[in-house]
């Protein structure tokens, strides 16, 4: 069961005010997903899944990684990107949504 520091980091990316570049946010997903699911047993998706292919293997590179060394990671990551974002310009937009870009990597929040 994730720890509650965790929990509430999951909760803070949501109130990142810009969109992390795409190898962050994929370094994001395989940790949430190593955090709370452990190693990746699944299928990698087919040649045409660009997307699901880039998600199954960052996930994929935290094998063998202990849930709670992802956790602390995961933590760590995202307390440097919170500060990082202060004073800028939100990328929700009125029905409080995050940008396509980043809906479509970060992990399921």
């Amino acid at each position: 069961m994730p720890s509650a520091e965790f929990e509430a980091a999951a909760a803070r990316v949501k109130t990142l005010t810009t969109s992390p570049d795409n190898d962050t946010l994929l370094k994001l997903y395989g940790l949430y997903k190593q955090a709370t699911e452990g190693d990746n047993t699944t299928t990698r998706p087919g040649m045409f899944d660009i997307k699901g292919k880039a998600k199954w293997d960052a996930w994929d590179q935290k094998k063998g990684v202990s849930k709670e060394a992802a956790e602390k990671e995961y933590i760590e990551l995202v307390n440097t990107l919170v500060p990082q974002n202060k004073n800028k310009k939100s990328t929700y937009d009125e029905r409080g949504s995050l940008d396509r870009n980043l809906l479509s990597l970060a992990p399921n929040l």
